[in-house]
């Protein structure tokens, strides 16, 4: 599980995935609380010389996530930013990866 500060501009999660390892990409599962709000999503990230991802996901109501990837030194890198509402959130995930 990570955490998701309250109001931040583009951060890392310090999620990671190599190359070396996440050679076709990944998907990652994952749920997101913040305060009272709840977010489930799937982030699909595929990368060779450069990345392309999207994220598929349900709310119970806006949590003011958003997520993004980043590709550089071939490792992508997971990032967040949030909107202030007074609450971080809390992110678990999962990863798979295809090989």
């Amino acid at each position: 599980a990570v955490t998701l500060s309250d109001n931040q501009s583009t951060t890392s999660t310090g999620i990671t995935l190599s190359d070396s390892k996440y050679t076709h990409g990944a998907i990652i599962d994952y749920s997101i609380v913040r305060g009272t709000t709840y977010r489930t999503g799937t982030l699909r990230i595929g990368h060779g010389t450069s990345v392309g991802y999207s994220d598929d996901f349900s709310e119970d109501s806006a949590t003011g996530v958003t997520l993004t990837v980043t590709f550089a030194s071939n490792t992508s890198t997971i990032n967040y930013a949030t909107t202030s509402t007074g609450s971080s959130a809390t992110m678990k995930y999962s990863i798979r990866y295809l090989y």
